[in-house]
């Protein structure tokens, strides 16, 4: 079956709507109406983000490079912007599947921050442990190259 892009299905059974007639009377003051509760999110920073999840989102796309190539899959590099450190909260797992994919296709993945430098080594990541009582351990993951851009030091152009 040939791959049709744009088309239009007209359906034979007409859609049901899910407005009921109070939403749909103008007489209705908003007060009046049952509200629904308002659920608020708050955004991850940089250490508690999906890095990895990302990476391997990337790597899923990327891993059949060699097939059916075109200009928007050449070159084996991934460029990752943060305004992170180079700090990551990363699970086990994903730790170690990240590195195994990252090694077995030979991609080279260039981390740039958008903060100064820390005082310690980076890349870090801080494996937790899903045990309970476990302790966290730190990995430094030499298959990622970081580099910082000082966004408050004048540039003379």
């Amino acid at each position: 079956m040939p791959l049709q892009q744009n088309d239009v299905i007209e359906s034979s059974t007409p859609t049901s709507s899910t407005a009921t007639n109070n939403e749909l009377d103008p007489t209705i003051q908003p007060s009046n109406r049952p509200s629904a509760p308002i659920e608020t999110a708050v955004p991850s920073d940089s250490v508690h983000g999906n890095f990895l999840g990302a990476i391997n989102t990337s790597l899923n796309i990327l891993e059949k490079h060699y097939m059916d190539r075109d200009l928007n899959r050449t070159g084996n590099s991934i460029v990752m912007i943060s305004a992170g450190c180079g700090v990551f909260k990363v699970k086990p797992h994903l730790s170690q599947i990240t590195k195994q994919r990252m090694l077995d296709s030979a991609f080279g993945i260039d981390f740039i921050s958008l903060s100064r430098p820390p005082l310690h080594t980076v890349p870090l990541f801080i494996v937790t442990t899903p045990i309970a009582g476990g302790k966290d351990f730190y990995e430094m993951p030499h298959w990622m190259r970081v580099s910082y851009i000082d966004c408050h030091k004048p540039t003379s152009l």
